[in-house]
Formats: C-alpha cells, structure tokens, sequence
C-alpha cells in the first residue's frame, strides 16, 4: 500500500499566509492583505515553502508526494474565490463542524456560477 498525505500543510512561519493553523479568526480578508503584502518575493517564498515540503515528505518515506496546497489559505476558500455569487467583503459568522468551531465565512450573495477555469494554470 502506498503512503500519501492529504489537505492543506501547515504554512512555514515565514510564509505569512492565514490558514486554518496561523490564523485566529480565519478571516478571508487577513488572506488578501497577507497575499499582497508578499509582495514580489511571493513567488519565491511560494517554491521555497514547496521544495520543503516536498523534501520532508520525501525525508519521511511518503510514496505520493503533494505541494501541501502551501499557496492556498485552505482548501474551500480558495475554490470559492474562483466563483461569482461569493462575497469576501461581506462576511457572516457561523458555526461549524457540529458546532466544534465558530468563524466568520464570505457570504452568498447571489446564485453561485463557476468563473473563469483556474485550476489548469496550478
């Protein structure tokens, strides 16, 4: 049987992008500030964090080997900011996951269509 890991890797400190490990309130607006504060090293600081992630699992024995989705805040709200009908400026709180976490969430504001495709660029 084949070793794999799945979902989101925690982000390496110098990585400052919120995900459900470094963020306190998960806003998804802390993202987009976090993203543009990156600046121009995003791109390098993005394939640094993937090599060593890449490396550790390799390290480890890990047979399938992913990326860690490490350029993704996590792994719903990045596909939701490809969609029309989600508002990231408008958020509401709820509680989720049988109650066992409570967070602010981008609001549906109207129906809910798929954008431009943006996964095969990734």
């Amino acid at each position: 049987m084949k070793t794999t890991t799945i979902g989101s890797y925690p982000k390496p400190s110098y990585l400052r992008i919120p995900d459900w490990f470094q963020n306190e309130d998960n806003s998804p607006k802390d993202w987009e500030k976090a993203w543009s504060l990156l600046g121009n090293k995003k791109d390098e600081l993005i394939k640094k964090a993937c090599q060593e992630i890449i490396k550790e699992q390799e390290t480890a024995g890990i047979d399938i080997i992913t990326d860690g989705e490490v350029r993704r805040e996590n792994y719903i709200l990045y596909h939701c900011r490809h969609l029309k009908g989600i508002d990231f400026s408008k958020l509401t709180k709820k509680v989720v996951r049988s109650g066992s976490y409570e967070s602010w969430f981008p609001t549906i504001t109207s129906k809910v269509v798929s954008g431009e495709s943006f996964l095969p660029k990734e």
